[in-house]
């Protein structure tokens, strides 16, 4: 092979592989937007001061060119960010139009961090008035020239923020493959930054919404990843769901059932085309209705409740009306006995009033339909030790009409929950009867 002959391989092999890299970029024709909306935002530096930036934009999307018309809002600002891929080698000129306050970065290459600012407005001007005709834009929103290569990419970056009235950024170009410009950089030369994961790329809006109560429709629904042809479904009652099929249609799936009151988690992992790009959803959770009263607050078990609380729960399915059994004996809570009956609710909570410390308490909420009524579970509670100083006794007395203590404590209505008096003493030494004295905390 002649010399000649070799270098046109060689260049034709570069073109090809350059090609392939560009052709293979995950988004290309589009560049991210990210926007942020808070009263807040009032400036570049309360853009970049607030709590949610840079990391969780309150709406993100792909462009198709590098340009956000307004859209009616006041307060906000946003962020653009992906690659720029030059047609010819040679020297572009950069023009940014914006309405309030703008930034344009590019990289010597597609590391973020060779980023440097080549032009900006630095009040404000029209919509794509890249002349600079109208507003204050100052003097900078047109860049040098700056020399690129065709082939390679090229990290671009920009921020603008908008107060009131007409918000909108646009960014332009000219040189080689162009013409003079300004000309909106179009989507053909641009590809989107790739977040970690990438929402955009993930399965969202999911149907049931994560936390639902009450899930009765067989029917789950979701809204794709943007590069999605067929969906992982994964569904159990395990916090790590085991896989379940794959779903070409896109944005349904429909379960075989759904069990009462049982909790589920599930995901969706978005394919893309090749059928080995995935990305992996996130952990969303549902609960199957319940017929019988459920989520106790406080929860099942607890302990160290503070003593002063109101309990809520949700009612079973149908509910008009609760009933409510509560106290310190269990065996009548799980009976349902008179002596624990704290009567029927229209709403879904009590309260406690003053309870007792170191003490379990046992509580019940049968669910009223119009067809009968279904017996809620036995729930408990351990209130908080708050027995004083290190070595001391709490006393509680209950004492009769003339102030002497009760002798016997188990016939009288304030008992156990309503002592007269409460005190904290070195020692067992009191003039009732120590077996008469009820849940001491040490």
């Amino acid at each position: 092979m002649n010399a000649k002959l070799f270098h046109l391989v060689v260049a034709l092999v570069l073109v090809w592989s350059a090609g392939s890299v560009m052709a293979a970029d995950t988004g290309k024709g589009n560049i991210l937007f990210e926007e942020w909306f808070d009263s807040s935002i009032t400036s570049l530096d309360t853009l970049q001061a607030f709590a949610e930036y840079p990391d969780n934009p309150h709406s993100s999307y792909w462009a198709t060119a590098w340009d956000r018309p307004d859209g009616g809002e006041d307060y906000w600002g946003c962020r653009s960010r992906g690659y720029l891929y030059p047609p010819q080698t040679g020297d572009y000129t950069f023009w940014v139009a914006s309405d309030d306050y703008s930034i344009v970065w590019l990289s010597t290459d597609e590391d973020p961090a060779n980023k440097v600012q080549i032009c900006s407005v630095d009040g404000w001007m029209n919509y794509q008035d890249f002349a600079g005709s109208t507003g204050s834009p100052g003097a900078n929103f047109k860049s040098a020239a700056i020399p690129l290569e065709a082939g390679r990419r090229y990290y671009v970056e920009t921020i603008m923020h908008d107060g009131t009235g007409g918000g909108a950024l646009s960014v332009a170009w000219g040189g080689p493959g162009i013409g003079s410009g300004p000309t909106v950089v179009d989507g053909e030369y641009l590809a989107p930054w790739i977040r970690d994961p990438e929402p955009l790329l993930q399965a969202s809006n999911p149907d049931p919404a994560d936390g639902t109560v009450g899930v009765t429709m067989p029917l789950f629904q979701w809204t794709p990843g943007l590069l999605a042809v067929s969906h992982d479904v994964y569904l159990g009652t395990d916090p790590n769901p085991p896989y379940v099929s794959r779903q070409d249609f896109p944005g349904y799936f429909y379960p075989e059932s759904i069990e009462e009151g049982q909790i589920y988690y599930w995901r969706v992992d978005e394919v893309e085309e090749d059928g080995v790009t995935i990305h992996p959803g996130v952990l969303w959770t549902f609960q199957g209705v319940a017929l019988k009263t459920h989520s106790p607050s406080p929860a099942d078990g607890a302990t160290d409740v503070p003593s002063g609380l109101i309990l809520s729960w949700v009612p079973g399915k149908d509910a008009v009306g609760q009933h409510l059994y509560f106290g310190v004996d269990e065996a009548a809570v799980a009976a349902g006995d008179a002596s624990v009956d704290q009567g029927v609710f229209d709403e879904m909570e009590f309260n406690t009033g003053g309870l007792r410390i170191c003490t379990t308490y046992f509580w019940r909420v049968d669910t009223i339909t119009a067809d009968g009524v279904k017996e809620g579970n036995v729930w408990s509670f351990t209130t908080e030790d708050v027995s004083g100083p290190a070595n001391k006794i709490m006393y509680e007395y209950w004492l009769s009409i003339d102030g002497t203590a009760i002798e016997g404590l188990t016939g009288d209505a304030r008992y156990p929950d309503s002592p007269d008096y409460a005190e904290y003493v070195d020692s067992i030494d009191s003039p009732v009867d120590w077996a008469d004295d009820y849940g001491q905390c040490f």
